[in-house]
């Protein structure tokens, strides 16, 4: 993957090739900043086979620092910089993780590193890991470029190695597809520890193109950015097109006038479905834009099927067809719905630490998604649903166990059951029902257990008190029913 990097850098030289805030950084100098990381982290101890935790605020250093990880032989574990201490440290352990570097060492100290205390200072924005006693041993392949957490189908998010060939590899294929440009701009509102984000900003990088990274999504600023009129493209989950929707509906000139949106050339959507009618109303909203939908998970290296901007309108509500190399087919009658199932040469080296949960996703060679769809006649893959019981809030897809564990922690909230609900904006909210013990229960007491022990995205939007938990016949708990309930208990 950093040889990619390297020719693009050396090809494209004094062109600009990564924004952010007030910094501009040339392919010439994002080589030269990445090679002088690689120096510090070679004399630190850095070398093929170590795990390093970056931590990432969509800053030009972040990219700079990554290549740089590379380059030393390293393994990128990308860190989100708003991550609580538990979550910081589930990422260490689960990693394996030696060394925590960040771009801007004033960050690591004065925020970073009161999080976690199981790092300590070595060098100048680089701090070593120091691994509780009771951690097991963990230790990635020589050849992994990335590790990626899953959010699995249980309580302990997975995490996933991709290989530089795999990756680098599968965005040649999306390349194939997608035909980014030189000089393109692409305007990225996506995290970078999201494999969504990582794609779309290094093949924009391969190609020559120029990345502008928003430090967050924000709607109001996103459509003033594209206001102006010169983004080519941008990476988003169908969330954030709701959201930006919502804003323009809101706004009494533009409901008055008519007047449309000023959008990029191209959306690329994915990370969550795409309906056709969402499709449709951005394309009345923005109609200077075209879309792509994008359908695939790390586990393959992401983009398993593609459905082209040129193919969308009479693709809409499908995620169109395999990239070059993958293989699709669904474990059903055709015609029928079933679990679609994935071949591909991109395919991840594993679940770290996990073979047997390898296994079960890989047992033929065949990927197993736990996602339900049909192959149209038109050869088009449409989602149908989910075989998982898995939570999709925006762009996060979250395990109600991990939930349901964070709580459990506190004595009083362990007879607890997280389920999604239906939402116009979010696809789905979390929300959580609490079994009564007879001691008083603050909304704001939960919330802040929640900030403590959970990613950002997994803090439940709302809070039941139920006198018990659904169950089914069998005496385990009944999901469907505890999800009607707390849409029904949503509502008065």
């Amino acid at each position: 993957m950093d040889s990619l990097i390297v020719s693009a850098c050396n090809r494209f030289g004094a062109e600009p090739a990564i924004l952010g805030g007030d910094a501009e950084m040339s392919y010439r100098q994002l080589l030269s900043s990445s090679q002088e990381i690689a120096s510090r982290l070679k004399s630190t101890g850095v070398g093929p086979g170590d795990a390093v935790a970056l931590v990432v605020a969509n800053r030009p250093g972040d990219i700079a620092t990554q290549l740089g990880v590379w380059l030393a032989g390293g393994t990128v574990v990308p860190l989100n910089h708003t991550l609580p201490p538990n979550a910081v440290r589930r990422v260490l352990r689960r990693s394996g993780a030696r060394w925590v570097v960040s771009c801007e060492d004033t960050f690591l100290l004065d925020g970073y590193q009161q999080r976690s205390p199981h790092t300590k200072r070595w060098a100048e924005g680089i701090h070593a890991v120091v691994p509780d006693v009771d951690d097991e041993p963990v230790s990635v392949r020589r050849d992994t470029a990335l590790v990626a957490f899953s959010s699995g189908s249980t309580g302990e998010p997975k995490a996933i190695e991709l290989s530089h060939a795999a990756f680098a590899n599968k965005l040649l294929a999306i390349q194939s597809v997608l035909r980014f440009e030189a000089g393109q701009r692409a305007l990225q509102v996506l995290q970078l520890n999201f494999t969504f984000g990582q794609w779309t900003s290094l093949l924009t990088l391969l190609t020559g193109g120029v990345l502008e990274l928003m430090p967050s999504f924000s709607p109001r600023r996103t459509h003033a950015r594209l206001g102006r009129g010169d983004v080519d493209r941008v990476a988003v989950v169908p969330t954030m097109l709701r959201m930006l929707l919502r804003m323009r509906e809101s706004d009494p000139v533009a409901a008055a006038t008519g007047r449309v949106g000023v959008g990029p050339k191209l959306w690329i959507a994915g990370g969550e479905p795409l309906s056709a009618g969402l499709g449709r109303k951005v394309r009345q909203h923005y109609p200077g834009s075209s879309i792509t939908d994008v359908y695939g998970l790390s586990e393959t290296s992401t983009s398993d099927l593609i459905l082209r901007a040129e193919d969308y309108q009479d693709g809409a509500g499908t995620i169109g067809t395999p990239c070059p190399g993958v293989v699709c087919r669904i474990d059903a009658a055709p015609g029928e719905a079933g679990e679609i199932q994935i071949k591909t040469p991109f395919l991840m080296s594993g679940y770290l630490g996990f073979d047997d949960a390898t296994h079960r996703a890989v047992p033929d060679g065949w990927f197993r998604t736990g996602d339900i769809g049909r192959i149209r006649s038109d050869g088009r893959v449409e989602l149908v649903g989910r075989a998982k019981s898995m939570i999709s809030r925006g762009a996060v897809k979250v395990s109600p166990l991990e939930i349901e564990a964070a709580y459990a922690g506190n004595a009083a909230w362990t007879d607890c059951l997280a389920v999604g609900v239906p939402d116009d904006v979010l696809g789905e909210k979390i929300h959580l029902l609490i079994a009564r013990t007879g001691a008083s229960v603050d909304a704001e007491e939960l919330r802040q257990w929640a900030k403590d022990h959970l990613e950002p995205g997994k803090i439940p939007d709302a809070f039941h008190l139920v006198d018990e938990i659904p169950q089914g016949e069998t005496g385990k708990v009944d999901r469907r029913a505890a999800a009607i309930l707390a849409t029904q208990m949503s509502r008065t």
